[in-house]
């Protein structure tokens, strides 16, 4: 073993990091739809305390929770997943889209994925609040998403993460501050034939979200800080 590699292990004995699970199961049929909500925190502790939590304010308004319980096609079900650090200290963020079957496997199938995340959107604040799709897909490859189209956020098609980074680099989350939102609305399409039927069975939506300490600066040392904090 190397110095590099032992100054490595150290900084990762000593780092923490917190994952935060949002599942929200939707169900959707031709003509009712609802969503149901956990929230499962688990804590790493060390000597450095880094506290992150998942939030969604707007799913608990009327427009998000309740809303979607009288859901028909064609409406908007208001859901904003972002992250807020508890910490003293800065972090850096990812966060990850799972979309889970009935039985609560993973859907791996690329056609199921890109119909599914096509259907979630966010207000980009930064240019006229105008509606944009989370992913960009290939014209070549319509089913593969390339890149996200939420300028706050590099998606990294290799890992399936979405990073809270610009093009200047890994953004730093100041203490007691949170990300921009992931996403903000879920669309459900108005006509049976939009989807071909995949949203006839139930399905999750689970977001991940990590964090890690900003001691790390390089591209290379940031991935594997957060692998290595979460056995990936």
């Amino acid at each position: 073993m190397n110095k590099t590699d032992e100054t490595r292990i150290k900084k990762l004995s000593g780092n923490v990091g917190v994952i935060i699970f949002l599942c929200s199961l939707l169900v959707i049929g031709f003509t009712l739809a609802y969503f149901s909500y956990t929230d499962i925190v688990t804590n790493k502790h060390s000597a450095k305390s880094l506290k992150i939590e998942l939030l969604e304010p707007a799913w608990y308004t009327d427009t998000g929770m309740e809303a979607a319980k009288k859901q028909v096609p064609g409406m908007t079900i208001t859901k904003d997943p972002h992250v807020y650090n508890k910490s003293e200290a800065k972090v850096y963020v990812r966060m990850k889209i799972e979309i889970l079957d009935k039985d609560g496997k993973i859907i791996t199938d690329k056609t199921l994925i890109a119909a599914y995340l096509k259907s979630i959107y966010f207000i980009d604040k930064n240019d006229n609040n105008e509606k944009k799709e989370l992913f960009v897909f290939d014209t070549s490859n319509p089913t593969t998403p390339v890149s996200s189209q939420n300028s706050n956020f590099e998606y990294s098609s290799s890992d399936g993460w979405f990073y809270y980074k610009t093009e200047n680099g890994y953004t730093e989350l100041d203490a007691k501050s949170s990300t921009p939102n992931l996403f903000d609305e879920i669309h459900i399409p108005i006509l049976k034939s939009e989807y071909n039927g995949i949203f006839d069975g139930n399905y999750t939506i689970k977001v991940i979200a990590q964090a890690i300490s900003t001691e790390y600066k390089t591209d290379t040392d940031i991935i594997d800080a957060f692998n290595q904090q979460y056995g990936e």
